[in-house]
């Protein structure tokens, strides 16, 4: 059981989680060496990975790492941006506590701004499902953005294609299950392709002699 009778050291807490997983945001962002207690390691710049292993033992990062799970198991994605949203946002409340406002008028503002921000985003969007050109285009723009990491940056027009029609042929439907994703050894980025149907890998079976 966790017990916090000095604020001050909750939002240090905070603060440290928050500056760990931040600077691992963008395509410029660090990669972090995770070592497990059995001498594995694992580099990753993905959040939610760096906070499920995380071993501090602090009430905040039980609190944050239950809020990225749940953005991760929602949306799949955005895990390090909604970490980075928290601290803000822990930030700015210990502004204003430290000018004596009050925690439930500050909790209400974050409401209201909540609310203004979810209307802004509501005026904001658009429909193109009747037009599908210009739907495809929007989406192949939405796809870009994302791929702009380090390593895939200089293939991202290709893979954003791929994308874009494997996602196209599920009709409708969010369950990404049905997209599988084969890897295989040897060749560059670039040779992926996309493939309707099934893939099966043909392996010789017993005693049966290799082709040259």
């Amino acid at each position: 059981m966790y017990k916090y009778n000095n604020i001050p050291i909750f939002l240090k807490d905070v603060k440290k989680i928050v500056e760990l997983v931040k600077s691992t945001l963008g395509p410029k962002g660090m990669d972090k060496i995770l070592l497990s207690k059995n001498g594995n390691f694992q580099v990753t710049n993905d959040g939610a990975t760096i906070l499920k292993n995380a071993l501090f033992d602090s009430l905040a990062l039980n609190i944050i790492r239950d809020v990225c799970n749940v953005q991760d198991e929602e949306i799949g994605d955005g895990t390090t941006s909604v970490c980075c949203l928290i601290g803000e946002l822990i930030s700015e409340a210990e502004r204003l506590r430290s000018i004596q406002i009050h925690p439930q008028l500050i909790i209400k503002g974050f409401r209201i701004a909540t609310k203004k921000t979810l209307n802004i985003i509501e005026s904001k969007s658009f429909d193109y499902s009747n037009d599908p050109l210009r739907f495809c285009l929007e989406i192949l723009n939405v796809v870009r953005t994302t791929l702009n990491s380090k390593i895939i940056s200089p293939f991202r027009e290709h893979f954003s294609r791929i994308v874009v029609k494997a996602v196209l042929k599920l009709k409708g439907s969010t369950n990404i299950n049905f997209i599988k994703i084969i890897k295989k050894c040897g060749g560059s980025l670039k040779d992926s392709f996309i493939e309707d149907g099934y893939i099966l890998e043909k392996k010789n079976g017993i005693s049966q002699p290799k082709k040259n």
